[in-house]
């Protein structure tokens, strides 16, 4: 188990043993961690991605389960990289790699699997308040829920378009969870939406 500790600036590593955590490591961040995402694991080895509340920067953060220390390397994205997720591929012929929306830019980034520290690619502009991001279960949509402005988008992640679409909530909405490729829930400020598309 992984947590971002926003009061500690840390990401702690816990392992369960009968029922409890276990705090295995600390590794301290240079801001107040509001999330982490894991990148990837293999054999005990672990890339994970802290976010901030605010702020341009984010933090790669690399761990070998045992290990003394964890590596971190501080990189500037965009203005409060908010809620990363994981994605199978994205626009020409790019791989696997993760998106984030960028709250305070109004924009959407793809960052690739093959250099996490490599600067990230401009997905979409949207030109409001890009709350949160998700890749719908196949991969083909990534779909960002906009605070403002009485509309959400999403990303087609094999030719780069970006459709907009009526927010079921006004004035916008806060978190997305795609459930297919057409079907859609939508959070809000006291309500969830489903919506489905054509």
């Amino acid at each position: 188990v992984v947590v971002a500790v926003e009061t500690g600036r840390t990401i702690e590593f816990f392992n369960i043993r009968s029922g409890k955590l276990v705090r295995h490591h600390q590794a301290v961040v240079p801001f107040a961690p509001r999330d982490v995402t894991v990148l990837a694991e293999a054999q005990g080895r672990f890339t994970l991605l802290a976010t901030p509340y605010d702020g341009q920067q984010v933090a790669l953060v690399e761990w070998q389960l045992g290990a003394q220390d964890a590596r971190v390397t501080p990189l500037n994205w965009c203005e409060e990289a908010w809620h990363p997720a994981r994605v199978a591929r994205a626009p020409r012929g790019a791989g696997p790699g993760a998106v984030v929306a960028c709250r305070r830019d109004f924009k959407v980034l793809y960052i690739s699997a093959s250099n996490w520290t490599a600067p990230p690619t401009e997905l979409a502009l949207v030109g409001s308040v890009a709350r949160h991001a998700r890749p719908s279960p196949s991969g083909q949509w990534v779909y960002v829920a906009m605070e403002v402005g009485q509309r959400n988008a999403r990303i087609n992640m094999d030719t780069g378009e970006t459709q907009y679409l009526a927010a079921p909530e006004d004035p916008g909405n806060v978190s997305v969870a795609p459930l297919s490729d057409d079907l859609v829930a939508w959070g809000g400020a006291s309500a969830v939406a489903l919506q489905r598309l054509d």
